[in-house]
């Protein structure tokens, strides 16, 4: 644990090196964007093998129900599969954050400006506000085009399609409380080359074991007093964001998602599939005792099926609301939408499953897409693949106050820079790669 006596000494030798930070030329933050890229090569599978620990316990022997029966040969499949998972929350995940800041710092030093659009286009714009426009920033290169499946990657930008250089950013100094269920840390990235301020990140108690390969992985900037790591629990956390050098603060959000088909062979179906597959790992280390305290409360004690909307389970639990519409996509996506941002809890992403295939089906899920109070909006695709990309940006849907803050206040991401974005939206066919 830190004291808050030991909070006070790393704020304060981090913030003498604000400025520095802040004046470093882009020439210098690309050396460090490829050590960082070099460190990460050589402890990555350190990384993978902390963040498997944490969530599966050693010998990766999963908390799940579902692993006990298992015969050996399958047990290690499955095992296979969950270092997987695992993989795309640490590793990889940092790999594309690195990736992807560093096109912006190679841009400005090779052009003098940021990466620009790969394509923009009219979005549907409610009646009195400035235009929108989907500005798409990805896909690029074999990797991600693969995971989108040949998708696309957008930002929804109000008003004119305008960028900032980021590396001119104002100076100043961070406070993240970071996640738990995250075992790349990218709002310290975000806070470093895309706000262009250092940082304190206090960690979470479930990543005590994560210290030692991100130590070595961010040892250029934790060296040089660009950044440091802390331990404690509610009171360092208060110490590190009331102390009069942090100007901004970084915590986490929520999310929830809905899909609707004809009714009961949709759900069998569901039911089907839940029956036959083994969970392969969650990234919430104790999802399987949230699971179970879930199915007491909702099933056991006969809740109903609307209680989904206000509880959030942090684990994959399926929750079904019907709606009484057409059987069409025209009828029910419209009802879906207005359902989902006035009786479900959180903004920060959602997943529409969905194929449309005429114009008029293709102009309703444009609509759905600007009309959904979320921070991201995924079509065909996990909830959390915004967060994967540093040029998309995560975080609650613009709106929300310290009064009512849903799901959070403000965004991270955004690295090449785009001005008045409201939401990341990714694509990708309806039979994609993410679901394999």
């Amino acid at each position: 644990m830190s004291s808050s006596l030991n909070i006070n000494d790393v704020v304060s030798r981090v913030a003498k090196k604000k400025n520095e930070w802040a004046e470093l030329p882009p020439e210098k933050k690309l050396e460090l964007l490829d050590r960082l890229m070099d460190n990460l090569e050589e402890n990555c599978e350190q990384l993978q093998a902390a963040s498997i620990i944490k969530r599966d316990g050693e010998g990766n022997s999963s908390s799940s129900p579902s692993y006990a029966s298992l015969e050996p040969q399958y047990l290690s499949a499955l095992q296979n599969s969950s270092s997987c998972v695992h993989w795309l929350h640490s590793s990889m995940l940092l790999s594309n954050w690195l990736g992807i800041i560093r096109e912006y710092f190679d841009s400005v030093v090779k052009t003098g400006a940021p990466p620009a659009p790969l394509e923009v286009k009219e979005a549907p714009t409610p009646e009195g506000k400035p235009q929108r426009y989907f500005v798409k920033v990805g896909p690029k290169g074999l990797l991600h085009t693969t995971l989108v499946t040949c998708g696309s990657m957008e930002l929804l930008v109000e008003g004119p399609i305008e960028q900032e250089m980021i590396h001119q950013r104002p100076p100043g100094l961070t406070a993240i409380l970071g996640a738990g269920n995250f075992d790349g840390p990218v709002d310290l990235l975000t806070s470093l080359f895309i706000e262009n301020k250092v940082c304190v990140y206090k960690m979470s108690p479930f990543n005590a074991g994560l210290l030692d390969p991100l130590s070595k992985l961010f040892a250029p900037l934790l060296d040089a007093d660009y950044c440091a790591f802390i331990f404690g629990g509610a009171e360092e956390g208060a110490a590190l964001l009331q102390h009069p050098e942090v100007c901004k603060w970084y915590m986490t959000g929520r999310t929830d998602s809905l899909n609707g088909m004809r009714r009961e062979e949709f759900l069998d179906l569901v039911r089907m599939y839940i029956e036959d597959i083994y969970y392969v790992g969650c990234y919430y280390p104790d999802f399987a005792k949230r699971m179970e305290s879930y199915k007491q409360q909702l099933i056991d004690m006969g809740r109903k099926p609307e209680e989904f909307e206000v509880s959030e389970t942090f684990s994959p639990c399926c929750g079904e609301v019907p709606l009484d519409t057409e059987n069409t996509i025209e009828a029910f996506l419209p009802a879906a939408v207005q359902y989902t941002n006035n009786k479900v809890h959180g903004g920060l992403s959602v997943s529409i499953s969905v194929r449309p295939s005429t114009p008029a089906e293709e102009k309703v899920v444009e609509e759905a897409i600007s009309n959904l109070n979320y921070g991201a909006v995924q079509i065909n695709t996990d909830t959390k693949l915004s967060i994967a990309f540093p040029s998309l940006v995560w975080g609650g849907c613009p709106g929300s106050t310290i009064y009512d803050l849903n799901s959070g206040i403000g965004f991270i991401g955004n690295c090449f820079g785009i001005k008045r974005p409201l939401k990341s939206v990714i694509r990708a066919p309806f039979l994609n790669f993410t679901q394999m």
